[in-house]
């Protein structure tokens, strides 16, 4: 077995100091508390909800979780295949009996040639310089982004629930597809249905920003995700106060639903922010206390959406000819075990 590089163990051996250095320095859990509480907003302890408030909270309606997923297959531009599929699926039935949409984006069919095309012209008319590549990028975030989105409205008209969770935050849905989700935002506001999208990983940085504030007393990076980790006990969750708006149209509380240090985050509109106190023992008792803070439901949801590398691999080995599928899409060192 090769030894390991020493000249890599000094350089990461470098970061382990700083990281080092980082929680050394980092200010006490109960000093993070208590600005936490004086400048964003009051730590709250859920409380479990009883049979009979949960069912006041449905009002005879059922719960549907969305989730998306993307595999790409092929090995260079323009040959790649990317294959989406969204899931809406209610716990009134099996999650793999929910409502399905499916899409396909291949830069060869003539329509997404153009897409392409347009995108390119459009940023050279602005100068910039994009490669169809990193167009082809853009188009497939925003594509998960409006499969999403279109479920989810369509889960509406179906089921008729009285809320949706989304596996991560509403900032991507907002800027990737803001046509659906305004539809879909105005239509679920009409029908009283709560929105939800719970964020694993938060990557914001307002609230260490604001309580890090001050010469020497962070690094420039700290995110909020690290400023939280272990200042929640297990079922507390921090509501922060409206007028701070850390996202302009949507309120956003923090929460640590199980044993798990790590806080997660939930968006809700702004127009339902006032839900918020009410929903969270939800978010709750339908996460595994052992669990990454995930509702149950929603996981269920992840993993029946997912597209497998087996999966694409034998819809390609049906649909396309062998043939054509090894020329364009295999790359050469792959070509060996075939």
């Amino acid at each position: 077995m090769r030894s390991l590089d020493q000249g890599l163990q000094d350089l990461l051996s470098a970061v382990n100091n700083i990281l080092s250095v980082r929680e050394k320095n980092r200010p006490d859990r109960g000093k993070i508390r208590r600005r936490l509480q004086a400048e964003v907003g009051a730590i709250r302890r859920a409380v479990p909800l009883t049979p009979d408030t949960i069912k006041k909270l449905a009002g005879g309606r059922p719960l549907v979780g969305v989730d998306g997923s993307v595999t790409a297959y092929g090995a260079l531009f323009p040959h790649i295949i990317h294959l989406f599929r969204a899931l809406a699926s209610t716990t009134a039935q099996s999650v793999e009996e929910g409502l399905y949409l499916v899409d396909l984006f291949y830069p060869e069919l003539e329509d997404h040639r153009q897409e392409i095309e347009e995108a390119v012209a459009r940023a050279a008319a602005a100068g910039e310089n994009l490669a169809p590549e990193a167009v082809l990028s853009q188009i497939v975030r925003a594509r998960l982004a409006a499969l999403e989105v279109r479920a989810a409205r369509e889960a509406l008209e179906k089921y008729r629930p009285f809320a949706v969770f989304f596996d991560g935050g509403f900032l991507r849905y907002g800027t990737l597809a803001p046509a659906q989700w305004q539809e879909y935002r105005e239509l679920a506001l009409a029908r009283d249905v709560v929105s939800i999208g719970v964020i694993e990983e938060i990557g914001t940085f307002d609230l260490a920003r604001k309580i890090l504030a001050g010469p020497g007393a962070s690094p420039p990076f700290t995110c909020d995700r690290d400023l939280l980790f272990g200042v929640l006990e297990p079922g507390e969750w921090l509501a922060v106060r409206g007028e701070l708006e850390l996202k302009k149209t949507y309120y956003t509380c923090f929460a640590r639903p199980g044993a798990y240090p790590g806080a997660v985050a939930y968006d809700f509109f702004r127009e339902q922010a006032h839900r918020a106190a009410d929903f969270i023992p939800l978010l709750f008792g339908l996460t595994p206390r052992g669990g990454r803070g995930i509702p149950w439901w929603l996981d269920q949801v992840d993993r029946a959406v997912r597209i497998s590398r087996p999966e694409m691999e034998l819809l390609l080995a049906t649909c396309l000819d062998r043939g054509l599928r090894e020329r364009f899409f295999v790359p050469r060192r792959e070509r060996r075990s075939l």
